[in-house]
C-alpha cells in the first residue's frame, strides 16, 4: 500500500539509462520521439513515494511520471555471486518468498511467476535448467560457441523428476499455466513414467537427446529462455518444502539475518522438481575426436560458473537488462578470465560481419565487481571504476593507470 510505501525509513536517488521502448514512447510523448535510449531518474525521499521522471534531452528538463511506471525500471535485474555476498544475495532470497507467497496465495489463477517478476538471484539450484535450456535451444552459433569452450560435444540425456505430492496433508496446488507447461514437457519426452497413488504424485521424464527432442522442444518452448522459466517456476515449488513457519520469518527478517547460513535445506530425494542424471559426450581429445561420457555434475566448478553466467547472459534475449556479476571469475581459469569480455560480448551479439567480428550487441547493462586484473585488462578504461571508502565517503574514479 501506499502507507506501507511512504513509511520506509530510507531514501534515494537514482539515475539510469534504459533503452526507449514504444510503450515508454507513447506514454511520454512526441518530445522524446525516435531516442534510442531515455534517462530515468527515481527520487525517493524520506515518508513520500518514489517519484520517477525522465530526463528531456532538448532543454535538460525532467518530466515527472506518475503512471505505468514500470515500463522506466529494467525488464529483469538479475544478480550471481561466487561466494557469500550476503549484501547482494540476502535481498534477492527475500524477494523470492515474497513472490512465492504472493503465489501460492491464488495458485490456480496464477501465471507464471518468471513471467511476471523481474528480480532474479542465480543460487545454485539454477545452473542445472540454464545448461539444459541452452543445449536444446540456444541460437545455433552461441550454443556451438558454449560447446567449444566447455569442450562438450553433444548433451546425450536427462532426467526430469516432478513430485507433486501432498505436503503436510495438503494436496499441492499448481496453475493452470503450469499444468499446461507440464503436459508439453511430457509431450517432449522419450519416456515417461506417472504415479497417482493415494496422495502421491510422482513423475519421472527421461530424454534421449536427439533431433526428434530437439524440435519437440522447440515447437512446445520455442526459445531458450521460455523453457528456463518453466524450469525456474517448477524450482519454486520446492519452496513447498518449507514450512508455513519459516516461510513467514522469511518475510519479517531483519538484515542481520543470512538466508545461505541459517535457511533450512530440505531433502533432495522429496524436491517438488529437480533436474538429475544429465549425460554429455565431453572432448578428451577433440583432434582425434575421442570423448568419454561424464555426468554434468562432474564438470569443473571453473565449468560449472562459467555455464551459470555466460549460460545466462546467451539466453536472456530480452533487452533492457540488468546484471549484478559479484565475482564472476573466481573459478576461471586465467585464459577464462583475461577474455571474459570478449565473451560476454560474443554471447549477447546480435550483429556480426562476414569474419565473425561483434558489430551489435544487445541493449543489457552488465555490472562486474572482481579483484581479478585478468578482467580489467579485457575491459575498455572508460568502463573501470576505482572504489575506496574513506570515514564514511565512498569515493570512486576512472583510474589512469590500473595496478
Amino acid at each position: 500500500s501506499e502507507a506501507i510505501k511512504k513509511a520506509k525509513d530510507f531514501g534515494f536517488e537514482i539515475e539510469y539509462l534504459l533503452p526507449l521502448t514504444a510503450e515508454a514512447e507513447a506514454l511520454l510523448g512526441p518530445e522524446f520521439a525516435g531516442q534510442k535510449y531515455i534517462q530515468v531518474r527515481i527520487l525517493k525521499k524520506l515518508g513520500e513515494l518514489a517519484e520517477f521522471s525522465c530526463k528531456k534531452w532538448t532543454d535538460g528538463e525532467y518530466l515527472v511520471v506518475d503512471k505505468d511506471t514500470h515500463l522506466f525500471l529494467p525488464a529483469k535485474v538479475i544478480a550471481y555471486t561466487s561466494g557469500q555476498n550476503e549484501l547482494l544475495s540476502d535481498p534477492f532470497y527475500k524477494l523470492k518468498y515474497h513472490y512465492f507467497n504472493a503465489w501460492s496465495a491464488h495458485p490456480k489463477n496464477m501465471g507464471l511467476l518468471s513471467e511476471q517478476h523481474r528480480l532474479l538471484f542465480l543460487d545454485p539450484h539454477i545452473h542445472y535448467a540454464v545448461f539444459i535450456a541452452n543445449m536444446l535451444l540456444a541460437e545455433k552459433s552461441k550454443q556451438d560457441y558454449l560447446l567449444q569452450i566447455l569442450q562438450i560435444k553433444e548433451l546425450r540425456s536427462f532426467r526430469i523428476t516432478i513430485q507433486l505430492n501432498a505436503i503436510r496433508n495438503k494436496p499441492l496446488d499448481i496453475s493452470i499455466s503450469l499444468s499446461e507447461k507440464i503436459r508439453r514437457l511430457k509431450q517432449c519426452a522419450t519416456t515417461w513414467v506417472e504415479n497417482t497413488e493415494g496422495k502421491k504424485h510422482l513423475l519421472i521424464l527421461d530424454f534421449l537427446v536427439n533431433e526428434a527432442t530437439v524440435e519437440a522442444f522447440r515447437f512446445h518452448f520455442h526459445t531458450a529462455l521460455e523453457l528456463f522459466n518453466v524450469f525456474y517456476e517448477l524450482e519454486m515449488l520446492n519452496l513447498f518444502l518449507v514450512s508455513p513457519q519459516e516461510r513467514k520469518l522469511m518475510l519479517r527478517v531483519d538484515q542481520s539475518y543470512h538466508y545461505v547460513d541459517e535457511a533450512s535445506v530440505p531433502d533432495p530425494s522429496r524436491l517438488v522438481f529437480r533436474i538429475e542424471k544429465i549425460l554429455l559426450h565431453k572432448f578428451v581429445n577433440e583432434e582425434r575426436n575421442e570423448t568419454v561420457d561424464i555426468d554434468y555434475k562432474y564438470l569443473s566448478d571453473g565449468e560449472h560458473q562459467f555455464n551459470e553466467v555466460i549460460g545466462l547472459l546467451l539466453m536472456m534475449e530480452t533487452e533492457g537488462c540488468l546484471f549484478l556479476l559479484d565475482e564472476p571469475d573466481t573459478h576461471f581459469n586465467p585464459m577464462w578470465r583475461a577474455k571474459m569480455i570478449e565473451m560476454l560480448n560474443q554471447v549477447s551479439a546480435t550483429a556480426c560481419d562476414v569474419q565473425g567480428n561483434i558489430e551489435r550487441v544487445r541493449r543489457q547493462e552488465v555490472i562486474i565487481t572482481t579483484h581479478s586484473p585478468f578482467i580489467i585488462s579485457d575491459t575498455r578504461r572508460e568502463d573501470v571504476y576505482k572504489f575506496e571508502k574513506t570515514d564514511h565517503e565512498v569515493r570512486y574514479e576512472n583510474p589512469q593507470n590500473i595496478e
